[in-house]
């Protein structure tokens, strides 16, 4: 079941790295975490992540796979 996630729990964290501000660009750091709104779509596209992973792995596979 785990097969193949190892990218899509690389991609999620550097999801989360970006939307955190974790890299700060310029000369003012922001504090952490950041704003609400900015978490929750950050959160919104690793599920799309994980959900595209899911699909994908899952399509071709005939009943009692999983």
């Amino acid at each position: 079941m785990l097969r193949g996630t190892r990218w899509l729990a690389l991609l999620c964290l550097v999801i989360a790295a970006l939307a955190a501000r974790v890299f700060p660009t310029g000369s003012d750091p922001t504090a952490l975490p950041g704003p609400l709104g900015t978490r929750l779509y950050a959160l919104a596209v690793m599920g799309a992540v994980w959900g595209f992973g899911a699909w994908r792995r899952y399509r071709g596979c005939g009943p009692g796979c999983g």
